[in-house]
């Protein structure tokens, strides 16, 4: 080799060395980010394929009220059930709690058929029984369907929403849309001279809220689920599956919280000196 070919090949490693550097350091910059702590990637890089999953998970979700969601209370306010509602609302929420806490630890068993259709069936029976049990305690009259009429205009609107690509979907434009289709219902409730039946539909909010935090958590790198742009299935039943992490979150963050950052400060002031 002579002098000009292996400086020429010298120059050459030397780019590729400082290109694999930099390459590396973009990577690091977009897995950590110092200002908002670690951030995720998605399992579905394609933002039109992982807008087209959302679409219709929120679709099907939608569907699934129309065919479960609504008979299902239409059934309870036709039995006469008499029991103590404190009662039934704590035994189902238990119950409930502990199918998903199981379905969201063996989350990979349950991904291919028949299991997601049946564990899909499941998650659906307990979701709506354990709804209509608590919605029921609230109010008995017919009203209570409004819940499920606002969050399927609430799924609607925000399925249509992926449709754009324009402008990002994030979960603060979500909640905005939640609560602005909420309060249009709410306004149009106080003309028709039944706001006060209205404001018991609010938990229809929380439920939105839940459904776009957790398809977020969901569709990246925070679950571990690794979707695929055709398993909406399986992304539908986890919104369910999931519930019990959410849960933990905000007793970890908010009942817990205040005794973790009391042991944090006796733990670091202990061998700090006063003066």
């Amino acid at each position: 080799m002579d002098t000009k070919s292996g400086s020429k090949f010298i120059n050459v490693c030397s780019y590729l060395s400082n290109k694999s550097f930099l390459d590396v350091s973009i990577q690091c910059e977009l897995l950590y980010d110092e200002r908002k702590g670690r951030s995720y990637q998605f399992d579905i890089a394609d933002p039109k394929l992982r807008r087209h999953l959302v679409r219709r998970v929120y679709f099907l979700l939608m569907v699934l009220e129309i065919a479960c969601g609504i008979p299902c209370m239409e059934i309870i306010l036709m039995l006469p059930i008499s029991c103590n509602e404190l009662y039934a609302r704590l035994s189902s929420f238990i119950v409930s709690l502990i199918i998903y806490t199981l379905l969201y630890k063996f989350r990979n068993r349950r991904r291919a058929a028949p299991y997601k259709y049946i564990t899909y069936l499941v998650t659906a029976i307990l979701s709506f029984s354990s709804r209509a049990i608590y919605l029921l305690s609230i109010t008995k009259t017919r009203w209570v369907h409004l819940h499920p009429v606002i969050l399927m205009i609430q799924l609607l609107v925000l399925a249509l929403f992926t449709k754009q690509q324009r402008v990002r979907f994030t979960q603060g434009i979500g909640v905005i849309i939640i609560h602005l289709i909420f309060g249009l219902c709410l306004l149009l409730a106080y003309f028709l001279n039944f706001f006060f039946v209205f404001v018991n539909a609010y938990f229809c909010t929380l439920v939105g809220w839940y459904i776009i935090y957790d398809t977020s958590l969901m569709l990246s790198e925070r679950h571990a689920y690794n979707m695929a742009p055709q398993e909406y299935f399986f992304a539908a039943t986890n919104l369910r599956a999931d519930l019990p992490v959410f849960l933990w979150m905000i007793v970890r963050h908010f009942v817990l919280g205040p005794f973790i950052l009391l042991a944090k400060i006796i733990r670091n002031c202990r061998f700090k000196e006063v003066c």
